[in-house]
């Protein structure tokens, strides 16, 4: 994949795609984070939750990786969790959405 070209207007649209993922999964965690917030009555579950929100950005650093050379499968992982669709891909260039798509359905 290192060999992969990306255009101008492909890496504008790949960082508002990647943007746009990393927002909707954030806004899904923090609206489950609250509620769980909500209901602690106790330092050892505060604690808890405080672990489980640390795993979740290590989680996060994984996956949203912004270098070209790994981005399709960034892309191709997202899509497999329903973050992205495959509409969304079409902005990419149809040689990558394909290819996006083909590594989704791995």
């Amino acid at each position: 994949m290192h060999e992969l070209k990306w255009t101008q207007a492909e890496k504008k649209a790949a960082r508002g795609l990647f943007d746009v993922a990393l927002e909707r999964e954030m806004t899904d965690y923090i609206a489950r984070f609250k509620a769980s917030a909500a209901t602690i009555e106790t330092p050892d579950a505060l604690w808890a939750l405080l672990r489980e929100a640390e795993q979740k950005r290590r989680e996060l650093d994984e996956r949203y990786d912004f270098r070209y050379s790994v981005l399709v499968f960034v892309f191709a992982g997202l899509l497999r969790r329903g973050l992205i669709d495959e509409a969304e891909l079409a902005a990419l260039g149809e040689g990558k959405a394909h290819l996006i798509a083909e590594l989704a359905k791995m």
